[in-house]
């Protein structure tokens, strides 16, 4: 009877698709009726079978928009505005009143860049007391970086500073 509603395993289902148009068939099967009687074969409508090829176009079709959107992906390759760690100095020592040129080689657009600069003295630790230059009765206190270009970066330490002792200085991209 088309249109009855089976409840149950369907085994095994055969769609072949003829001229444009499609043919189906069922297989029997073991299933179940609402009302509990058992039922030797599956039978569906014209109308059904044709929603359900409709379906499986569909579904064929998103298939291959995800596949080939994986493919452009691979392709592609990570996301380049991502963050990404584009240079890393370590802990390095700095003498009192001294300055440093550190060879970075980030490249690239430095409005794109995010600096962290970070210290560490005996008396304080790892701290930011001190980040930048501080003048008191014409003495200099401090540690900052300059001159950062897409290659280069400065770092000064000045003259009448005491607290801090190391720097480290990160370059993130994104």
């Amino acid at each position: 009877m088309p249109g009855r509603y089976i409840f149950g395993l369907i085994t095994s289902i055969f769609i072949t698709a003829l001229g444009g148009g499609a043919a189906f068939a069922a297989a029997p099967t073991v299933a179940w009726t609402p009302t509990g009687e058992k039922a030797e074969t599956l039978e569906v409508s014209a109308d059904f079978l044709e929603a359900l090829r409709a379906q499986l176009e569909n579904q064929a079709g998103e298939l291959e928009r995800l596949v080939a959107e994986v493919a452009e992906l691979r392709e592609r390759g990570p996301r380049t505005n991502a963050p990404r760690m584009g240079y890393d100095s370590g802990w390095v020592a700095l003498a009192v009143g001294g300055r440093v040129t550190l060879d970075h080689n980030v490249g690239g657009d430095q409005s794109r860049y995010l600096v962290f600069f970070d210290l560490r003295g005996e008396e304080y630790g790892h701290t930011n007391l001190g980040v930048g230059t501080a003048y008191s009765g014409g003495a200099g206190y401090g540690m900052d970086y300059r001159e950062l270009t897409t290659s280069q970066v400065d770092v000064v330490h000045q003259r009448a500073d005491t607290w801090v002792a190391e720097f480290r200085l990160r370059i993130i991209t994104y």
